[in-house]
């Protein structure tokens, strides 16, 4: 998934975004120039090097914020999806389990499953599960939803009801896994950070000593 697209999952506005990620550049930037101008340090361009830094920060914060909303929604639909094995079970049709489940459901989920209903009213194919399986990017979201209308379609048959049980159990070890993975990625993309700026200071006094040791020479 792409930048611009987690931005709009997060209702984050790609303009505003834009701006920041321009500022993070050019303020380091006007910075180092005001500060060689004035005290004609060599070393003060280095910090324009840190404009990057404050970028590639300002990103991950929010592929961390991405990660997180990913990892809640996720949550929400395995706990749905659990509810929904309940009704299955007791031999509730799927439709009917989905509309029973909208009373306990949280807005974001509630809202996809309206969807869903409208369109399973309109269209009596798979695609409508597809659709809601769309909203996650983790595919044993759409192997759940294709079991879930094989189910529809038998009636709640038993072996298509094991299949879905164990799709469920399948996709719930999954999601504790990924959200360690996901987890242990950001700490130590974290972890980089000030490696890379003590890189950078160390650089900034090397061109700093070297620029001294130049004034020095010239002037003798």
């Amino acid at each position: 998934m792409t930048f611009n697209e987690k931005l709009l999952r997060l209702n984050y506005k790609k303009e505003r975004a834009i701006l920041i990620q321009m500022l993070l550049f050019l303020l380091p930037l006007v910075g180092a120039g005001l500060i060689f101008y004035f005290y004609r340090l060599p070393s003060a361009f280095v910090l324009g090097v840190f404009g990057f830094l404050l970028i590639i920060g300002y990103r991950q914060i929010i592929n961390n914020k991405f990660s997180k909303l990913e990892i809640r929604q996720e949550e929400e639909f395995i706990g749905a999806i659990n509810n929904l094995r309940v009704y299955l079970s007791n031999g509730v049709n799927v439709y009917s389990a989905f509309q029973s489940l909208r009373a306990y459901l949280k807005p974001w989920f509630k809202s996809k499953v309206e969807v869903l209903l409208t369109r399973i009213d309109e269209d009596k194919t798979i695609a409508p599960y597809i659709e809601l399986a769309n909203n996650f990017s983790n595919p044993l979201v759409e192997e759940m939803m294709i079991a879930i209308y094989q189910l529809n379609e038998s009636g709640n048959g038993i072996s298509e009801l094991w299949q879905f049980n164990y799709l469920f159990l399948r996709y719930q070890t999954n999601l504790i896994f990924n959200k360690n993975q996901k987890t242990l990625r950001y700490f130590e993309k974290t972890a980089l950070l000030p490696l890379l700026a003590s890189g950078l200071l160390v650089i900034g006094i090397a061109i700093g000593i070297m620029g001294v040791i130049g004034e020095v020479i010239n002037g003798i």
